[in-house]
């Protein structure tokens, strides 16, 4: 079949399959509103070609050329893309599921509203990219090279990134869910208002990042580097933050309600409003930090060091703190209150009606 035939199957609004295309210049068909299926484009050269509201499945596009080409509200379905070229593509509200993208080539792409579901892009090349409002969601992105990449309002998740290129990303208001980046070294990153729900972030080091309004609800953070961080703000509720380093962060009116703090070094560190309710700060060293107006109601501080610490109308209702050191700790604190420790330890199932 001919590019012809491709040309007249497309206008008449009839399917066009089990084409064989493989190094066809492509760059004068009409590529509007067509179902293909079961082509082979090798090679193939969609330079600077508009293609919009298409329907492809099952193509093979191996080595195929697509730099410079606007694609605007496409469907590619269980399509082969390996070795191709997009760079500098414009992609738009176009979806791709159960598709291949070994090492493509997507260097300064533009994607907006665009998602990949199910995908592989090991080894792909998003350098210097511009994805906004682009969702990446249960794909492989094994070495998958992002640096430098504008990543807005967009989301990835359940990624492995512990072998990716991140140098240089930009995540501005983006959700990295579930995702594993384990040991790396993040400072490069811009990563203020990011939620990181869910994802692995034992061992990295985030010292002096910006990670303000992010949202980090139940992440690992465990042994991880935050000295001087700053994380203004910062949801880290039910995060597991034991023996991270956050001396001299600025953690204030941060939420660690719930969190798991035992053995980690806050030296110097400001929390002032920060929320640490029912924390588990067992031997955690506060030593010489700001906590002006926290809360850590219920937190357990059993062995901490909390020398030199100041306080002001600091919460310490029903908290434990066994064997705390508070030498040289100087302001003001707000004990148990017994009137509400009744009502919260109050449990009808353990109270023994009188009998007379």
């Amino acid at each position: 079949m001919s590019i012809d035939d491709l040309n007249q199957h497309i206008h008449h609004g009839f399917p066009y399959q089990d084409g064989v295309l493989d190094g066809a210049d492509l760059t004068g068909v009409t590529f509007v509103g067509g179902t293909v299926l079961r082509t082979s484009f090798k090679a193939a050269s969609l330079h600077a070609q508009s293609v919009s509201n298409m329907i492809f499945l099952g193509c093979e596009f191996a080595e195929t050329d697509f730099s410079g080409a606007a694609v605007k509200r496409c469907s590619f379905i269980d399509c082969r893309f390996p070795e191709t070229n997009w760079q500098a593509v414009v992609l738009n509200e176009t979806s791709f599921v159960q598709c291949e993208f070994a090492r493509a080539d997507f260097s300064s792409a533009t994607f907006n509203k665009a998602s990949f579901v199910g995908c592989s892009l090991a080894g792909a090349v998003l350098r210097r990219a511009s994805i906004e409002k682009t969702a990446l969601l249960q794909c492989n992105v094994a070495g998958i090279d992002l640096t430098e990449a504008q990543l807005v309002s967009s989301m990835i998740s359940d990624a492995d990134l512990r072998e990716a290129k991140i140098d240089g990303l930009s995540c501005r208001k983006a959700l990295l869910m579930g995702c594993n980046l384990a040991g790396r070294d993040l400072r490069s990153l811009a990563l203020p208002e990011t939620t990181l729900m869910q994802s692995d972030l034992s061992e990295t080091n985030l010292a002096g990042a910006d990670i303000s309004r992010s949202n980090l609800l139940g992440a690992r953070l465990i042994g991880a580097d935050l000295t001087a961080a700053i994380a203004v703000n910062t949801l880290f509720y039910k995060a597991d933050l034991r023996a991270a380093k956050m001396t001299r962060a600025n953690l204030s009116s941060a939420i660690l309600q719930e969190a798991a703090l035992a053995m980690a070094d806050l030296s110097d560190t400001n929390l002032d409003m920060a929320i640490l309710s029912a924390a588990d700060a067992k031997g955690a060293n506060f030593a010489g930090a700001s906590l002006l107006y926290a809360r850590l109601d219920r937190a357990a501080l059993d062995g901490a060091d909390l020398s030199a610490v100041r306080f002001l109308l600091t919460d310490f209702h029903l908290a434990s703190h066994d064997g705390a050191k508070f030498a040289g700790s100087s302001g003001s604190t707000n004990g148990t209150n017994p009137e509400l420790a009744v009502a919260q330890l109050y449990n009808p199932n353990r109270v023994t009606p009188f009998s007379g």
